[in-house]
């Protein structure tokens, strides 16, 4: 380590650190990451009975934009495999698609779609209960068993804006189809969003079936102390202009500096290259 310190000496006390310029913070640490490029074929697009209704007496249809509202995420231990864990992602699908009733009448629908999918990662071992303190669980409070943590790995997704490849509209007759619906498994919470979702055993002319390019990245983390390399607190030096209903509303007009860069963006742009 070189002798030079970075952290600043003040009057009287040094900034606490364990060594010089170093210091301990609790973050985040991952611990295995993948990244994922998912082709989704043909999954089906659930409707509301009165968007059911439109795309059964439409004449063509067309995939307009689709973009993900939920992940649902659930994690368990890797039988034989310690400090693997499977990671059970269940991706939520908004899709908007314009129908065609002829005549250049358009109508655009909303409807959800879902896909499951699963991976594996390294999590660590450890499994310990963590405390923090809080208002609940101070001195004389009830104990609350919610404020217990487990140290257990959590999962983080990035998922980029899905593409929509294509979209495929097919006649059936059938009546009840368990095998392709899914009504059951969705979350009420989404289910509200789109009222209440064709079911199973209803009469369904038309279906829609979408195929979406997804992009996404799967980090497995742990909560952890570390130490790095620090060279000063962050320390506001700002201060905040004192303005209230008794200011000169003209002179608080002149401090404020001409918005330049509203007008032209490019400007401090500029301004560098001359430098």
């Amino acid at each position: 380590m070189s002798d030079k310190n970075c952290c600043k000496d003040y009057e009287n006390d040094k900034v606490p650190s364990i060594e010089d310029g170093m210091c301990c913070i609790d973050a985040n640490r991952i611990f295995d990451c993948c990244r994922k490029k998912l082709y989704l074929n043909n999954i089906r697009v659930m409707l509301n009975d009165q968007s059911q209704a439109v795309l059964n007496s439409g004449t063509n249809a067309r995939i307009k934009d689709v973009s993900v509202i939920w992940c649902q995420i659930s994690s368990s231990d890797l039988p034989y495999n310690c400090g693997y864990y499977q990671v059970n992602t269940r991706y939520f699908f908004n899709c908007i698609i314009e129908v065609c009733r002829g005549l250049g009448d358009t109508v655009e629908i909303n409807g959800l779609a879902y896909y499951d999918d699963s991976s594996v990662l390294y999590g660590g071992e450890g499994n310990v209960s963590c405390f923090k303190s809080t208002v609940s669980n101070g001195f004389c409070s009830m104990p609350n068993p919610c404020d217990m943590v487990s140290n257990l790995p959590s999962v983080a997704i990035e998922v980029a804006e899905p593409i929509p490849l294509k979209l495929c509209i097919t006649d059936t007759n059938d009546c009840c189809r368990p095998q392709s619906c899914g009504c059951d498994s969705i979350p009420e919470q989404i289910e509200r969003l789109y009222g209440k979702l064709s079911g199973k055993c209803c009469p369904i002319e038309k279906e829609a079936l979408i195929s979406i390019g997804l992009f996404s990245v799967i980090r497995m983390e742990r909560p952890s102390q570390i130490i790095v390399p620090a060279c000063d607190f962050c320390i506001p030096d700002e201060r905040n202009a004192n303005i209230c209903p008794g200011n000169n509303p003209e002179d608080l007009f002149d401090s404020m500096a001409f918005p330049l860069n509203e007008f032209y963006p490019d400007a401090r742009l500029c301004d560098r290259k001359k430098h």
